[in-house]
């Protein structure tokens, strides 16, 4: 049974006893009072307070909620190309919207086409096209309905509004066959008279009439010209709609605080200290070295020391191995004399490990052929967040949002991870088992039990609290429903805290601390 955090709680109970005739007013009072009487810090009570806030109080005049509307200019049919034209029209002072377009995959459409990118119009209005086919694989569609999602997200957005929406298009398509021609065919011999004043033949794609010699047809309209028109007009299908954008509260529930800080450590590698002592090293590498020499980014001995476990260590190639992250995979390439086995499988020069591998554990040997003595072991296991549900593009685009926050770009390394979908790598020893572990984090290292990159322990449920590295500098970003302690102080809110040595952790009562790196040899 998960535990609830205490602004889950408070959320919760207030929610679930709103009237609808209530004002946001009422709701505060009352959120404060059972706040007083159940001893709930300011800080979680102001967090609720938000949440409900953005749910029940409307919006004032100058906080308008942006606006979608599509001009379809000609409504989708069947077997035809359908480019409709996307308009945002928000608050001027609100910039560099992301608009995300994701069309119904049944239907042909290029998701990388440039005119998918928002262009300013002037200020508060952007634009795009999203070309798409009513076609499946070049095929005319079935009719039926498709769905077209779009999410909107502001970078920057009037003091506490809301900055991510979404809505969806419904498009109800119908067969050709159903969709007929409106046809007039009047077919009179010589003596008829036909009055069709006042009808706007303009409704019709097509009029036939046919009459004789003395045959009379009124086609005289009941109003002027405009009245004309207008008929005309009317008779046109509309094409451009209104689409209601609405706020996005799984994320904004989720998007974190960035916490003030003096000073960001800069560094490519740090090390936690879990509870039972055991050092988690964290590196932040395109490539890493590992062997017996000490100038490798991660160095191997059998441990602990003693004679027989240095003699093994001789055996060891200054440098014996080599990860390297590359936009494909992760490479393990062999610099030893001795060897290398994954999988008890000699290793070739180079082996090949990508993301289909997530969730498998491997075996590592170094030096396997050593005579009476033991290999160096590891388990090495690789973690990706990225299934085949087709989920990648929000996996990266929350990424986005939070680099957003921080004010930051994308790293290279980041950029890598993206592309092989391999978020990091942890490296566990068979021998020494209890002193050192070793995670490279390429995109994300995801803190809790044993089936996350940093293993704290059973008693830290996995909840999806994350270290990812930004900036040169590792940063923590704990799930909302977490409570996290830094050195002396709570949150029971979503924040960004960069790592910096002799910093004590506490999440979900689970204690670590953050040192410098330093292993155990």
């Amino acid at each position: 049974m998960v535990q609830q955090s205490p602004s889950d709680v408070l959320y919760n109970l207030v929610q679930s006893q709103i009237a609808p005739e209530e004002t946001f007013t009422d709701v505060e009072s009352r959120v404060r009072a059972i706040a007083a009487v159940a001893g709930i810090t300011d800080d979680v009570t102001s967090g609720v307070l938000e949440r409900l806030r953005l749910e029940l109080q409307p919006p004032r005049a100058e906080e308008i909620s942006p606006h979608l509307y599509v001009d379809w200019g000609e409504l989708p049919k069947i077997g035809f190309q359908a480019r409709p034209e996307i308009n945002l029209v928000c608050e001027p002072s609100w910039s560099d919207p992301k608009i995300h377009i994701a069309i119904d995959c049944e239907l042909d459409h290029d998701p990388q086409a440039p005119s998918l990118r928002p262009r300013k119009q002037e200020a508060g209005l952007w634009s795009l096209h999203a070309p798409f086919r009513l076609t499946s694989d070049d095929m005319d569609c079935l009719p039926g309905q498709y769905l077209i999602r779009v999410k909107v997200r502001f970078r920057r957005a009037t003091h506490g509004r809301p900055r991510i929406y979404e809505t969806e298009i419904r498009l109800n398509i119908q067969s050709n066959a159903d969709v007929r021609e409106r046809v007039l065919e009047i077919d009179g011999d010589g003596q008829s008279v036909v009055n069709l004043q006042g009808h706007n033949l303009a409704s019709f794609s097509k009029v036939v009439l046919k009459g004789g010699d003395q045959g009379i047809i009124n086609l005289q309209s009941m109003g002027d010209e405009s009245t004309t028109a207008e008929g005309s007009a009317e008779a046109k299908p509309k094409t451009t709609f209104e689409y209601q954008l609405k706020i996005d509260h799984a994320l904004e529930h989720r998007l974190p605080e960035v916490l003030p800080t003096d000073r960001i450590f800069r560094a490519e590698a740090i090390t936690l200290e879990g509870p039972s002592g055991k050092q988690i090293h964290l590196l932040a590498k395109k490539r890493l070295n590992f062997g017996r020499s000490r100038e490798n980014d991660v160095v191997l001995r059998f441990l602990p020391r003693n004679e027989e476990n240095d003699k093994l260590t001789r055996n060891l190639s200054r440098t014996h191995f080599v990860f390297e992250c590359v936009d494909e995979a992760l490479i393990v390439k062999d610099k030893s004399s001795k060897g290398i086995e994954i999988n008890y499988e000699p290793v070739n020069e180079e082996f090949s490990i990508d993301k289909t591998s997530s969730g498998f554990s491997q075996q590592v040997d170094l030096a396997p052929s050593l005579m009476g003595g033991s290999p160096f072991s590891m388990d090495l296991q690789i973690f990706s967040a990225f299934d085949d549900s087709g989920h990648a593009d929000e996996v990266l685009e929350w990424d986005e949002v939070c680099f957003e926050i921080m004010g930051e770009r994308p790293s290279k390394l980041w950029q890598i991870a993206a592309s092989n979908q391999i978020d990091a790598v942890r490296l566990s020893r068979h021998n020494c088992v209890d002193q050192e572990e070793y995670v490279a984090v390429y995109r994300e290292a995801e803190l809790g039990e044993s089936d996350c990159a940093i293993n704290l322990g059973e008693r830290l449920r996995n909840s999806g609290n994350r270290i990812f590295y930004v900036g040169r500098a590792f940063w923590i970003q704990t799930a909302p429903s977490s409570t996290i302690r830094l050195n002396d102080q709570f949150y029971d809110r979503p924040v960004f805290v960069p790592l910096e040595p002799d910093m004590d952790i506490e999440i979900d009562g689970v204690a670590f601390k953050v040192k410098r790196f330093k292993q155990c040899f």
